[in-house]
């Protein structure tokens, strides 16, 4: 461990494992792996179609994508909600969603991979899920 209390290797790169985390956090380690392969599983999940729905991908694709869903969820794009909170161009915002946005984002992240094969127009996508949001989940975009 790090003066700041991070994990980190002889170069100073963080490192740290589900054991750890779990073991930092009070959590049990079963709940950890649950979470990691959520975020992965649904991230893989966007990539995946995206990969498939393009035959030549641009990075374009894939950061519109995710534009999208933050917009749908927080009102904002990630780039926007980081000047709005003061955050570090290129740190992950998610620390900094609140409990109910990451409910949210994490929800519309599932449904729209159900939707990129099924609807590959962007708007009509975009359409979709806001209404999901205000209809399904019957709350509109929570900004922060």
């Amino acid at each position: 461990m790090d003066n700041y209390g991070v994990f980190a290797d002889a170069k100073d790169t963080a490192r740290a494992n589900s054991l750890i985390v779990a073991q930092m956090f009070e959590k049990r380690h079963a709940d950890v792996i649950r979470a990691i392969e959520n975020i992965t599983d649904q991230e893989s999940g966007v990539t995946e179609n995206i990969r498939l729905l393009h035959e030549n991908q641009k990075p374009h694709h894939f950061s519109n994508e995710c534009d999208m869903l933050n917009r749908v969820a927080t009102g904002m794009t990630a780039k926007q909600f980081r000047i709005a909170h003061g955050i570090e161009k290129g740190e992950s915002i998610r620390p900094h969603l609140t409990e109910v946005q990451i409910k949210m984002l994490d929800t519309l992240q599932k449904v729209d991979i159900g939707l990129l094969l099924a609807m590959p127009d962007y708007h009509q996508r975009k359409r979709q899920l806001e209404w999901y949001r205000d209809h399904v989940l019957g709350i509109g975009a929570i900004g922060a």
